[in-house]
């Protein structure tokens, strides 16, 4: 299991009801009148009892509830809305599989277009949802603000959202109270009235106070819940209640620190000693603070911080993790600060070594940048960067690589092997090459087998991207035998590279059983990602035989291997829905096939397959046509010509899918072409995208030289010129050099 997907387990709780709790019926009733507003704003400072009366009124709804409690870490979008989706998933394990794959990818889509997704699903589904954002004040990312403008205004009838905030958030809460969609709590509808106080203090606390000193404190908190508790264990503890009551006052600010102060100093010494050790983490098990703090006993310290009131939070329903109330953890980290610093700092650096054995390595990265410790978290990234990477966790890898300065990058081969391949997953080819070739890390003359055999396979990842079969092979080849015997997802890659090296140039049957070694090391070594391309590859073999049955099974047995239930899909497995539905489109299954065409697009624009999209493209325009739909397949060219421009491609791919849409949209303003191919038809095909090392053979060709002159030109072999030519003969459905010329200046691949 992920770092992330094990915090996300104490995110997605409500907070547990206290048996003592009062309950706050006129609070609760207005708020199930208002339930028909598509957001509920409850606003008002630290202390008012927000979360505890929310979380009291989802227990009485019928609705199905989503909670998420937020915090600073949660102001990357992607992060934001892999949560929020998390949330939902509470309620609907199945919702958004495709939109959480999405979002692990190197690039995600626009907000917007993922919502979309989301929204389309909610809105096939009656069940009611009720979707609560707890702490959204620590949300300061304009980006997730417009988001959740969008979601808001586009909600479906059958979900409800409740924010609950410290103060208004940066939304458009004048345009929705005009459209009387949104019911509002504010501070003063919180405040204990002198009936609650009395409920609270004497029943809740077990004080036995007159209603003249009940009425005092409520006055002179004006009703504020945090008050008027702390004074409640001031008084608790106190000899004469009266004269506390009179002397009591101050700002909520003043008055904060003298009740805490009151509270703390009426414990002993070993329980403050815990208090201030625990206020480190933002959660906290017994594990986790038995390491804090040396003892063995923290889950009983739990048990009687929790009964004695002591502002505890269990964050899940069986007593593993807990959290301190905001204000209670900020005084106690504020005295630990001034007492020790060194202190503190060791702390954090506890807190991150138990973060990472129990696998929760992004707080583990969080505790170590606040021990402001590089040399902790560029470990991290060095020994955890690339199996994240394996497991789909790019954005994750890239923004810890965002908290390291570059020098230290540039001076690391390790750290920067990471980075190398965040750019790869990317498809980043020019930082790629950049650190390659210019990065001293990578330069360096003592590296060991292991990372120059890295180096080398990243060299055939930029080759491949290039369509360089010789120089893709030949890497790969020497950069496999380097890497280490149990770095089985790396060897997969390698493996890879050359199965596909020899599919370029042309040699199938050489490539099959490497194709083979690839997906079983690929599973093996837990790299699902390029047994996904192998199995992909090996259907397309088929093809090539005739073997139409055969290359669906394999596809299907791709399918079946890269598929978890109750997971979301690798963006990867786009290319096996692609396969299918292309099959089925030929097949005339085209129903079946609309429906794996449009998934497939989806998880394959996530993850940058750009020939395959074209091919998903092509297929989805042959099937609106053959339905009598001629403005469905434009629909679908303007789709993906939009898109395209909206990605971060090295120039030579995006004149690549330009080529391609041309002659898509030239296909979709057509009739079906009869099923006998016809020399007037054959300019009508769809091209499949030229490689960049093709595009420049072809404006090589044109300038009329000779296949001697081009292979001295491009220092290769004449063969390997042929091939290429024949490569590009077989993608622009020529068969002649001044067919090609032609064919290339039609589709505007030819340099001016």
């Amino acid at each position: 299991m992920t770092s992330i997907s094990m915090r996300l387990q104490t995110k997605l709780y409500s907070p547990r009801q206290r048996s003592r709790l009062v309950q706050r019926t006129d609070l609760l009733g207005w708020l199930h009148a208002h339930d028909q507003h598509p957001l509920t704003l409850v606003s008002a400072p630290a202390g008012f009892g927000k979360t505890t009366l929310i979380s009291a009124w989802v227990t009485q709804t019928e609705r199905g509830v989503a909670w998420l409690s937020l915090d600073h870490e949660d102001n990357d979008l992607t992060r934001f809305l892999t949560y929020l989706l998390a949330a939902l998933q509470t309620c609907r394990p199945d919702l958004g599989t495709t939109m959480l794959a999405l979002l692990a990818a190197p690039q995600a889509p626009p907000a917007s277009a993922l919502l979309t997704i989301l929204l389309n699903e909610l809105n096939a589904d009656v069940t009611p949802l009720l979707l609560v954002l707890d702490d959204y004040h620590l949300i300061e990312t304009q980006p997730i603000h417009d988001a959740l403008t969008f979601l808001i205004d586009h909600m479906p009838p059958t979900l409800q959202l409740v924010i609950i905030s410290r103060f208004d958030p940066p939304l458009p809460l004048a345009r929705w109270r005009v459209r009387n969609q949104l019911a509002e709590v504010r501070a003063d509808d919180l405040r204990f009235a002198a009936a609650e106080a009395t409920a609270f203090l004497n029943d809740a606390m077990g004080l036995m106070l007159s209603a003249a000193e009940i009425t005092a404190l409520e006055t002179r908190t004006e009703g504020w819940i945090a008050g008027l508790h702390l004074a409640a264990l001031s008084l608790q503890g106190s000899d004469d209640a009266a004269e506390f009551i009179r002397t009591f006052s101050g700002s909520h600010r003043h008055v904060l620190s003298y009740l805490v102060e009151e509270v703390l100093n009426r414990h002993p010494a070993d329980t403050l000693d815990f208090l201030f050790q625990t206020s480190i983490p933002e959660r906290m098990s017994a594990g986790l603070c038995n390491v804090l703090t040396g003892r063995n006993d923290s889950q009983q310290i739990f048990g009687k911080l929790e009964q004695a009131n002591l502002f505890l939070i269990p964050l899940d329903y069986d007593g593993t993790w807990y959290r301190y109330h905001h204000l209670f953890a900020e005084v106690l980290r504020n005295r630990l600060r001034q007492s020790d610093q060194t202190r503190e700092t060791v702390l954090y650096q506890r807190a991150s070594d138990w973060c990472a054995a129990a696998g929760l390595l992004d707080e583990a990265m969080r505790y170590t940048l606040a021990a402001n410790d590089l040399e902790r978290a560029t470990a991290i990234v060095e020994q955890h960067g690339i199996a994240l990477l394996m497991s789909s966790q790019v954005a994750l890898v890239y923004s810890w690589l965002q908290l390291i300065p570059k020098p230290l990058i540039d001076s690391r081969p390790l750290l920067a092997l990471v980075a190398a391949w965040v750019f790869m997953a990317a498809r980043n080819f020019d930082a790629l090459e950049h650190l390659l070739n210019y990065v001293p890390a990578l330069q360096a003359t003592d590296l060991s087998e292991d990372a120059y055999g890295q180096i080398l396979i990243l060299r055939a990842c930029l080759a491949s991207g290039r369509g360089e079969s010789e120089q893709v092979v030949a890497y790969a080849r020497q950069g496999l035998p380097r890497l280490h015997e149990t770095s089985l997802g790396l060897r997969a890659t390698a493996l890879l590279m050359i199965s596909y090296g020899l599919v370029l140039a042309g040699d199938w049957l050489a490539a099959e059983p490497i194709l083979k070694e690839t997906i079983a090391v690929g599973e093996a070594g837990g790299n699902l990602h390029n047994a996904v391309i192998g199995y992909c590859i090996l259907s397309k073999l088929e093809l090539r035989r005739g073997e139409v049955a055969k290359a669906q099974q394999i596809l299907q047995m791709a399918l079946h291997m890269a598929t978890q239930p109750g997971q979301p899909p690798l963006p990867i497995t786009g290319l096996i829905y692609i396969g299918l539905g292309v099959l089925w489109v030929n097949q005339g299954m085209y129903q079946q096939a609309a429906a794996y065409l449009q998934r497939g697009e989806a998880l394959a624009r996530a993850c940058f397959e750009l020939t395959e999209l074209v091919h998903g493209w092509q297929a989805q325009v042959k099937l609106h046509l053959a339905l009598a739909h001629p403005e469905q397949a434009l629909q679908v060219v303007d789709a993906a010509d939009e898109w395209l421009g909206q990605i971060v491609v090295p120039h030579f791919v995006r004149q690549h899918m330009l080529a391609a849409l041309r002659t898509l949209r030239v296909s979709a303003t057509q009739p079906p072409a009869p099923l006998a191919r016809t020399a007037a038809t054959a300019s009508q095909e769809p091209v499949e995208p030229l490689s960049e090392r093709e595009l420049e053979v072809l404006n090589l060709v044109s300038q009329g030289l000779s296949n001697s002159d081009i292979a001295r030109k491009l220092i290769v072999t004449v063969g390997t010129v042929k091939k290429h030519l024949n490569n590009i003969f077989g993608k622009l459905h020529v068969s002649s050099r001044t067919q090609a010329i032609g064919r290339g200046r039609e589709l505007g691949l030819l340099r001016p």
